[in-house]
């Protein structure tokens, strides 16, 4: 049984453009399950999240609506996993679930780490690996 599940959406740069890229997820023990729809038995891929941070991060889009929906995931390495929920009560869910999950203790706020200037548009290979798999 999920500790967490529930749709969630990447962002993808495509040409000059933004596009949403919507998946299920769910949330077992230490790995992160991503599948391309709630009827789906088995997972396209996961990733172990043991040591990843979750937090919010409204600065990773432009889109004022979506700024309370968005999280990312930090992994070891840096690495930024940003995700859009359907709430922003199913955003702080996520972010707890994950950092319960992870073996981290610190729930870091979007307010505490995020400079606003920041430039979101890099690539974030392990979700674009994840997202390939999903179209695949």
């Amino acid at each position: 049984m999920a500790q967490k599940y529930g749709p969630l959406q990447r962002k993808d740069r495509f040409m000059f453009m933004d596009q949403l890229r919507n998946f299920w997820a769910a949330l077992h023990a230490n790995k992160l399950y991503f599948y391309r729809n709630e009827r789906e038995a088995q997972p396209r891929s996961w990733i172990c999240i043991d040591g990843y941070t979750a937090k919010s991060a409204p600065n990773a889009v432009r889109d004022s609506k979506k700024k309370p929906l968005c999280f990312e995931v930090i992994c070891p390495a840096n690495k930024k996993l940003q995700f859009i929920a359907s709430s922003p009560n199913d955003m702080e869910q996520w972010v707890t679930a994950i950092n319960k999950r992870s073996g981290s203790s610190s729930n870091i706020r979007s307010s505490d780490t995020t400079n606003p200037d920041e430039d979101n548009t890099s690539t974030y290979e392990d979700v674009d690996l994840i997202c390939a798999s999903l179209q695949g």
